[in-house]
């Protein structure tokens, strides 16, 4: 994945999640395999595991735009390419993520999260887009900014630097 190849936090104690927010990747992807284990690629993570309530990764409020690609040559091989995650085991901790349309060909394999979903190149640099990420954050603060039209959303810091 663009930001983690494998998301879980298995935090013993509770309260500690692998939680990945306000993030984004413009680089492109690619996931190969050659023996009997799968290959994962996502824009944002590779595999979004979920273990239990107090066990598991998540993705939210961010996007991909980069390519994303995945492929076994082993026989009977599995490979799995999704814009925000390659395989999301449940559906509650995909949230509100985004890819860019021509990136890959859906949002994930398996559980497809919550308003997930493929955006234009047009899309994602709008003030829309950036606005659309900032309405959905808890913390109240413009995380994400648009530049203008020929740039993709970026995170505020970002444009202070």
């Amino acid at each position: 994945g663009g930001i983690a190849g494998f998301n879980l936090n298995t935090d013993a104690i509770g309260g500690y999640t692998g939680l990945i927010i306000n993030s984004y990747n413009a680089g492109n992807i690619t996931a190969t395999s050659d023996n009997a284990s799968s290959a994962y690629a996502g824009g944002i993570t590779g595999y979004n595991r979920y273990v239990s309530d107090n066990s598991y990764g998540e993705v939210k409020w961010s996007y991909s735009s980069g390519i994303i690609s995945a492929s076994n040559i082993y026989a009977g091989g599995q490979s799995y390419a999704g814009g925000v995650v390659g395989w999301n085991e449940t559906s509650i901790k995909l949230i509100e993520s985004y890819y860019l349309n021509t990136s890959a060909t859906q949002v994930t394999f398996n559980e497809s999260g919550i308003n997930c979903s493929s955006k234009t190149s047009a899309e994602i640099k709008s003030y829309d887009f950036a606005s659309l990420l900032n309405n959905k954050n808890y913390v109240g603060a413009t995380i994400w900014s648009s530049v203008d039209l020929n740039t993709n959303a970026k995170l505020t810091w970002e444009l202070n630097y």
